[in-house]
């Protein structure tokens, strides 16, 4: 059975090897239908993946113990600014023990720590710089391969941005089994990040429409806009979005789940909730192992 679904395989964005599993060239239509609902395409281009990285002496050895580890949910949360990604990585945390991953948090904790990747961030960190997606991908390799996160799982917090991040860490090995993308539209994200005011006093943040201030002259008074919640700045931000969105999708297209974001927080979680509880209840995607 293995020997004929090689015969099947061919090129692919996601992970670099994919199942022809439909078309002329492809399996039966039973055959298709059973490898579907079983998941085993994301499951067999993990393992051929994990195998072409590496290149064990033994790889039938290697696949056994491959499918021993632990089988934890490995997930990207994407959607544009204001579509609510924190938030619903937090639930995720507090719900199912996912440990929440952000890259600006991790760079902050290793420039804290005064770690050699830090020292190497921090001057662009400082000038208000990019840091480069090496550096990046090597603070996240190393957070993965700690015991919590190969215990729980992990979810990456709008990580990663362009497609030239998202290929960079299929080569190594970080690989998620669900892509979850918000999607919200423009009119909507404008709207939220628009309307957002925040006290400088208290550090309380409020809406003009969904979350009101208090009736209060003096805290009315000192209400701010921050710079990059004005139109002309979310209009920027979203065009940044959707043209490196597009490539990134691509790249995870075969584990790709829309969520309608345009929704309350609440309906978006009931979702996201069914999608984690299947995919923890099929369990077929075992996570990459440094």
């Amino acid at each position: 059975f293995f020997s004929g679904l090689v015969a099947h395989l061919r090129p692919c964005t996601s992970t670099g090897i994919c199942l022809q599993m439909e078309g002329k060239n492809g399996l039966p239509p039973k055959a298709v239908e059973y490898l579907k609902e079983n998941e085993v395409p994301a499951l067999m281009e993990t393992m051929l993946h994990e195998l072409t990285i590496r290149m064990p002496e033994d790889p039938v050895s290697f696949l056994i113990d491959f499918l021993k580890l632990p089988q934890v949910p490995r997930l990207v949360l994407a959607g544009p600014p204001g579509s609510g990604n924190s938030t619903q990585c937090e639930r995720l945390h507090k719900e199912y023990g996912i440990e929440h991953i952000s890259t600006g948090h991790l760079l902050r904790e290793e420039v804290k720590k005064g770690t050699k990747l830090g020292t190497e961030a921090e001057p662009f960190m400082t000038k208000g710089e990019l840091v480069p997606d090496h550096l990046i991908l090597e603070m996240l390799k190393t957070r993965l391969e700690s015991d919590d996160v190969k215990h729980h799982g992990w979810v990456l917090d709008g990580f990663p941005k362009t497609r030239r991040q998202a290929l960079e860490m299929q080569s190594n090995g970080l690989i998620p089994n669900k892509f979850l993308l918000l999607e919200c539209s423009d009119e909507v994200i404008h709207e939220r990040i628009e309307g957002r005011r925040i006290d400088p006093e208290t550090g309380n943040v409020y809406h003009v429409t969904n979350n009101p201030p208090p009736e209060d002259e003096e805290v009315l008074a000192r209400l701010e806009q921050r710079t990059d919640d004005s139109s002309e700045a979310v209009a920027t931000r979203l065009a940044d979005y959707h043209r490196n969105m597009k490539e990134i999708r691509e790249a995870y297209d075969r584990v790709t789940v829309p969520l309608d974001a345009t929704r309350s927080v609440d309906d978006v979680w009931e979702e996201l909730r069914g999608v984690i509880d299947a995919l923890q209840q099929h369990k077929t995607a075992p996570p990459s192992e440094a």
